[in-house]
């Protein structure tokens, strides 16, 4: 063979493993499928020896498949055996490239075996290798804690981790709600504050602290965690985001004059974005529904009927302000603002609200035929709507 044939040779024999090792092994084992199916049936239905059977012959082909490693600890520890199941995991997690789910199954072990010192260690790995397990991590560890784990120990250990995922600041939340669950808020927030401006993040990580706190139940601590965050943002619309955040908590608790101050001040320091819009429309929601004061909630909605700032929040704010209107008898000035809805919306809901209430406004002024135009043009305008019916019965009550 010439030595150019024999270099395209090697060439293609390297391009064809390459291609195999990256097809899915579904595509080159054609059993494989049907036994992974097969185990995880076996599993749900409490079939844990015929399980186990069947992740083995699959390890037997496959033998560093994450999958069928993971099957087989799953069934070993539901058949109570622990030692097995210790020493397989020890062995796969050494071998095995891809260990999130097998982290996770250890974490299962280590609770049986009541090493929750050891479970949370396992649960810090799994973060560390996918953010998006941060959920289940802060879960595992407010039960691990529940069930013996020394609080001291653990936010030592998350810090640790922290400094080997100096990125990923989850590691500091969850060392905080460690120390606040053992009783130290005032650590807590320190050391929140201390790595969201070490990482500059802006604020970020004390407001994933607050919510954490919302998950724990504590309000005023978040409440606190959250115009710290605000505080410290460091770019204005994200001090926006946090305010409107703050703004909802307070609002939640019936402190509406509380929630106006926070909408206020972001429509002070965003004038003319369409936060401050948002804000002041967020604002005049609260006069018309919790104060009782659609006369408050107008003299808002009419300083910012023209305003471009509103963007596209313009179509929902004249329906609020055609509301308003209506509580105070003035419908045909209700009658008009609806009108201004109807090309302008770009939700089609808006669209089929504004026709019915411009109909309802038109008959509340006493005008029944124009009414009664108006109901029809809305029922044959929008058939699917879910108001098509009403505007249809009122057509029919006025004929």
């Amino acid at each position: 063979m010439s030595r150019p044939i024999a270099r395209f040779a090697a060439f293609l024999l390297v391009a064809v493993i390459g291609i195999a090792s990256a097809v899915p092994v579904e595509a080159v084992d054609p059993q494989y499928r049907n036994l992974i199916r097969a185990g995880r049936r076996y599993l749900m239905h409490g079939q844990n020896e015929r399980a186990e059977e069947v992740y083995r012959q699959v390890l037997e082909q496959h033998p560093l498949d994450e999958q069928a490693a993971t099957g087989l600890a799953s069934a070993l520890i539901n058949q109570g055996k622990l030692d097995e199941a210790d020493a397989f995991l020890e062995q796969a997690l050494a071998e095995i490239e891809i260990t999130i789910n097998l982290y996770r199954k250890r974490v299962d072990l280590r609770r049986l075996q009541e090493r929750p010192a050891d479970a949370f260690s396992d649960a810090l790995e799994v973060m560390g290798q996918n953010d998006g397990l941060t959920p289940w991590t802060f879960q595992e560890t407010r039960e691990l804690l529940e069930e013996g784990l020394d609080p001291g120990e653990a936010a030592d250990r998350a810090r640790k981790a922290l400094e080997k995922n100096p990125d990923n600041p989850n590691f500091a939340v969850l060392a905080a709600v460690i120390l606040t669950l053992d009783g130290d808020k005032r650590k807590a927030m320190e050391l929140v504050t201390e790595v969201d401006r070490e990482k500059k993040q802006g604020g970020r990580t004390v407001m994933r602290y607050a919510e954490e706190l919302l998950v724990l139940n504590d309000r005023a601590g978040a409440e606190s965690a959250m115009q710290l965050a605000a505080d410290s943002a460091d770019q204005p619309a994200r001090r926006s985001q946090f305010l409107f955040q703050l703004a909802d908590l307070v609002e939640e608790d019936g402190r509406y004059e509380d929630a106006l101050g926070h909408l206020q001040t972001i429509a002070t320091e965003r004038e003319g974005t369409s936060a401050a819009g948002k804000a002041l429309i967020r604002s005049a929601a609260i006069y018309q529904d919790h104060l009782d004061d659609p006369a408050g909630a107008l003299g808002v909605y009419e300083k910012l009927k023209d305003d471009p700032s509103i963007g596209h929040h313009r179509p929902r704010m004249l329906l609020q302000m055609g509301d308003c209107y209506v509580q105070l008898g003035r419908f045909e000035e209700a009658a008009g603002v609806y009108d201004e809805v109807l090309p302008e919306a770009l939700d089609p809901e808006e669209a089929e609200e504004a026709a019915f209430r411009r109909a309802e406004a038109v008959f509340f002024a006493g005008e029944a035929d124009s009414a009664m135009t108006l109901y029809q043009e809305m029922a044959e305008t929008y058939r699917r709507s879910l108001l098509t019916d009403d505007a249809a019965q009122r057509y029919i009550e006025l004929n």
